[in-house]
């Protein structure tokens, strides 16, 4: 069954290869180098800083499996602990990705550390509440929630500042007599 051809060799990309090399990135790219010179520069800075984003929160999740699994990270179940961790990283990466953006910054950053704590929120509420017992859940949604009061309070004291300027006085309008 053909489902896609290779750009180099066009043998398709179910076809088993004795190389084991992957069919599929090359297509991809041949596809992507025909419209990415018309982009505009201002989307190509954006899918840059969101496939960093999401190879930054790939990264970080694989080296704390690596963490707790050792060289096979396909072996082993998902313990208590790598599952309240997985929830701590998240949110020191989406408060990274807050601090980095509030230092250059740009609000691309901010928009990206918002998604990435809100996709740790989920977690928390949909997974950590089902699957943790004992102290584990009681710190994973206490953890959730200093994180969003101090990113709240981040927010509300570097982000959200009004710049303290001399303030006007205010005389009442004339009265007519």
């Amino acid at each position: 069954m053909k489902i896609m051809a290779d750009a180099r060799t066009c043998r398709p990309v179910s076809e088993p290869d004795a190389q084991s090399t992957p069919k599929l990135p090359p297509a991809v790219l041949a596809g992507v180098g025909e419209w990415w010179p018309r982009l505009r520069p201002w989307l190509i800075a954006g899918i840059g800083v969101a496939l960093a984003v999401v190879l930054g929160f790939a990264f970080v999740t694989l080296e704390l499996r690596q963490w707790f699994q050792g060289s096979r990270l396909d072996l082993g179940d998902v313990g208590s602990a790598e599952n309240y961790a997985y929830s701590v990283v998240w949110i020191l990466y989406g408060v990274a990705l807050l601090v980095a953006g509030i230092v250059r910054g740009g609000a691309t950053l901010r928009w990206a550390s918002l998604a990435v704590v809100v996709l740790a929120m989920g977690k928390v509420f949909l997974l950590d509440a089902a699957v943790l017992t004992g102290l584990y859940r009681v710190a994973s949604f206490l953890g959730l929630g200093l994180s969003l009061m101090a990113i709240g309070y981040v927010y509300q004291r570097v982000v959200f500042r009004h710049p303290a300027g001399p303030l006007l006085a205010v005389t009442p309008p004339p009265t007519q007599s």
